[in-house]
């Protein structure tokens, strides 16, 4: 009778024990889950703010001084792709920073409203259109 969990026995204290540890694990991993929500939104916020600056460098190629110094008579096609990948930099500069608030004000939404695990699913599922338009964006610019 004593081993009985209404006696508070040994048996009582290990379930007791065993939804401590249970409870313990389920916060651990929230709080995991919401420290890599938090990186991941810090980044696409640093995203956001390069491809910003990416986009104003870009848009310096546009002014009237640049576009009149190009050698259009004696390189053409030097003048065109230079006037190509600068537009090509600025376009893919301001997807990237339209996709990144997009995703980080829907991301921000899921986790409050539905659950973190949801939120870090879409977030991984979208984070690589961001880089990519990143760094299509720098390589135009270089280029």
């Amino acid at each position: 009778a004593l081993l009985h969990p209404e006696f508070g026995g040994p048996t009582s204290m290990l379930t007791a024990e065993r939804q401590r540890v249970n409870t313990e694990s389920k916060y651990r991993e929230t709080e995991l889950q919401r420290k890599q929500l938090q990186f991941f939104l810090d980044s696409l916020n640093s995203y956001n703010t390069q491809a910003t600056l990416v986009t104003g460098f870009a848009f310096t190629a546009f002014s009237a001084d640049a576009l009149h110094e190009l050698p259009y008579k004696g390189a053409p096609v030097r003048s065109l792709l230079f006037a190509c990948l600068s537009a090509a930099a600025m376009g893919s500069a301001v997807s990237t920073v339209v996709i990144s608030n997009y995703l980080m004000i829907r991301v921000e939404r899921l986790a409050m409203n539905r659950s973190t695990s949801t939120a870090l699913a879409a977030l991984r599922q979208r984070m690589g259109t961001v880089q990519c338009c990143y760094m299509f964006s720098l390589a135009a610019l270089i280029g």
